[in-house]
């Protein structure tokens, strides 16, 4: 079998499994929208080409019986693709995206912690929590907001409570039918919205979410 063949096709199956897991890797959050598509479309038509990898496997006998009856065939890459990208696609929507969503989801609620830091120091100066994160920037709390600096989560959400506030983001599960909203409440007083009622727990204290569908 010709290693150049073996490569590329390795290759391709590398960048398609980037791409389905994209949305739970480090980088500009003001991709999330066009992250998630592609990968949530991915993860879609994972599904009906597992069809396709049973002509693939039948392909790929074809070709191995062609080079039993000439050593010096080459068995060619489109056969091989059918038969291993369908599957590979597939395994990492159920296996690898799962790994990759909770690295998403810890990173997030680390990189928010300055963020809250911010809003705690606000109500001790002022008595009260601010309205919104642009009073932190506009007072001088923070430089900046801080990204979750995760490809498919978009920003952090600021919702003030009267005498607490809550901090969350959001970010897909799959195939963009349905949603992990991952919120931060110092009281604990979380609650699950949606059809779906369980709340996780997370690594983090105060930090919990769970699966809007």
């Amino acid at each position: 079998m010709n290693r150049r063949t073996l490569i590329r096709v390795g290759i391709i199956n590398l960048i398609v499994g980037v791409l389905i897991v994209s949305p739970f890797l480090p980088g500009p959050s003001f991709l999330s929208t066009p992250i998630n598509f592609i990968s949530s479309s991915i993860q879609f038509l994972s599904i009906p080409a597992l069809v396709v990898s049973l002509f693939g496997l039948v392909g790929t006998i074809m070709e191995v019986k062609k080079v039993s009856r000439d050593k010096t065939y080459k068995i060619g890459a489109r056969p091989l693709l059918m038969l291993t990208l369908p599957i590979f696609s597939f395994l990492t929507v159920i296996w690898l995206s799962d790994f990759a969503r909770t690295y998403s989801r810890e990173t997030a609620i680390g990189r928010a912690t300055p963020l809250i830091i911010a809003v705690e120091k606000y109500n001790r100066d002022k008595g009260y929590y601010p309205v919104s994160l642009d009073q932190l920037k506009k007072e001088s709390y923070l430089k900046f907001i801080p990204s979750p600096w995760i490809m498919g989560v978009a920003q952090y959400q600021y919702q003030p409570t009267g005498d607490s506030y809550r901090v969350s983001f959001s970010q897909n599960v799959i195939m963009g039918f349905n949603f992990e909203i991952v919120t931060y409440d110092k009281n604990d007083s979380h609650k699950a919205e949606g059809e779906l009622e369980t709340l996780y727990v997370t690594n983090t204290k105060h930090w919990k979410y769970y699966i809007y569908d």
